[in-house]
């Protein structure tokens, strides 16, 4: 199945290279950024029919139980694939190939995974096999996934898309592939959501991680009109417009974090902000959408620090989007109840390994892992939390019996120690 999807992204690549190179559409980027000229197009469009022959061959082989990897020969070309793929980061930090790195990995892997079959017959070799591409996906599918989205996002955006298909196309296929991975590679089957749990995670996400913060940025926008119509104070100037919209991103991620750290702690330190903040701590399971559970109150001061003082700075539209794309797939992630591993990634971003203890029932667990998409700052104030010889237990509230319907929680920060005992 994942070899499967794998050759059909390749497939993808190839159509789009060819539209381009005989159809020109404004939508795609030009047939130039496609083509390095390393290889004349008509070799290169004939070796790639070669390759997806070759591998839809091997793919139907395997169905059949016909062939199966060798490990052997599957390490030497994994190694070469990475680095393949570390010469296309490369590539895209220095802005030559944006547009196809998330692409050039799952085509990386479509080659690795096919071209180093063999026939062997053996069940042991087949069991090796399967678990070798499990640890591949588990290691991989964070930052391809994550990586992809943010290159969606810079093509989509560079071929002249929209903002909001800019925006909203990556964050919706690298969510569906994170769901995919829930289904396929759960971390916990106990963490399964039932059908009443999808359907008010799906309400609060609409309503309060969506919506609400697009309201307040409307009512901002109007009121900042308000006070500076007639009057000339140039805060636009203050921000670095002429960097690199990565590099801007970056910048707006470093400050995000460095103010959400605080306010996130407080959040779990002090007894009026916790009990808005309980509201997300209230689901015992983690799963992709749960990660909309937020209080409107605590939505709202994380708004303050993460969205308003950029709109003040008159941030480029472009910039917010790929921000946007981000801390979406980044925080899909953190909540997903899929078996990924992120690695020495662990030491710089906050992703589900380190956000998992943070949603634990003991508060000598949840109160660390503070960072919002980096954990950088928990590193160098001491609650980077992540023991290596054991796995996070229960999660949720002391009160297990803690209101989980939407009108419910919206109360339930009304009642002071609702969390810690029943009312």
């Amino acid at each position: 199945m994942v070899l499967a999807v794998l050759l059909l992204l390749f497939c993808l690549r190839v159509i789009a290279q060819m539209l381009q190179a005989w159809f020109p559409t404004p939508f795609l980027p030009p047939f130039e950024a496609w083509e390095s000229g390393a290889v004349p197009y008509p070799l290169l469009l004939v070796s790639q029919v070669v390759i997806i022959a070759v591998c839809a061959r091997v793919i139907l082989r395997m169905r059949r139980g016909v062939t199966v990897p060798s490990r052997k020969t599957g390490k030497v070309l994994l190694v070469i694939g990475w680095i393949y793929w570390g010469f296309m980061c490369i590539r895209l930090i220095v802005g030559q190939t944006a547009y196809c790195v998330s692409l050039c990995s799952c085509r990386i892997y479509a080659r690795i995974r096919m071209v180093s079959l063999r026939s062997l017959g053996c069940r042991e070799s087949a069991k090796s096999w399967k678990n070798g591409m499990r640890q591949v996906i588990q290691y991989g599918a964070y930052p391809v996934i994550l990586l992809g989205s943010v290159c969606g996002n810079l093509s989509l955006t560079e071929a002249g898309a929209g903002i909001l298909l800019s925006t909203y196309l990556p964050v919706t296929i690298g969510s569906l592939l994170i769901i995919w991975l829930e289904l396929q590679m759960p971390y916990r089957t106990s963490w399964k959501p039932s059908e009443k749990e999808v359907v008010e995670d799906s309400v609060f996400l609409a309503l309060v991680h969506v919506l609400w913060p697009k309201l307040l940025a409307i009512g901002v926008a109007l009121l900042l009109f308000d006070i500076w119509n007639g009057r000339s104070w140039p805060t636009s100037s203050w921000w670095p417009r002429e960097w690199p919209v990565p590099v801007q991103t970056i910048l707006m991620v470093l400050m995000v974090d460095s103010t959400r750290y605080w306010l996130h702690r407080l959040s779990h330190e002090w007894g009026p902000l916790w009990r808005f903040h309980a509201v997300h701590h209230s689901p015992h399971r983690l799963y992709t959408l749960n990660v909309g559970r937020f209080h409107p109150v605590d939505k709202g001061l994380q708004f303050l620090l993460d969205s308003l003082p950029f709109i003040v700075l008159g941030v480029p539209p472009s910039v917010l989007s790929l921000y946007f794309v981000f801390y979406a797939v980044n925080g899909f992630f953190q909540h997903s109840n899929a078996d990924v591993k992120l690695s020495w990634l662990n030491y710089v971003m906050s992703g589900p390994e380190l956000h998992r203890w943070h949603h634990s029932m003991w508060s000598q667990e949840s109160n660390n892992n503070y960072g919002n998409h980096l954990i950088i700052w928990d590193w160098l104030f001491g609650t980077r939390f992540l023991p290596a010889d054991r796995e996070v237990e229960e999660l949720g509230l002391v009160n297990r019996r803690y209101p989980t319907r939407f009108l419910d929680q919206m109360a339930a920060p009304f009642h002071p120690g609702l969390d810690k005992t029943a009312a």
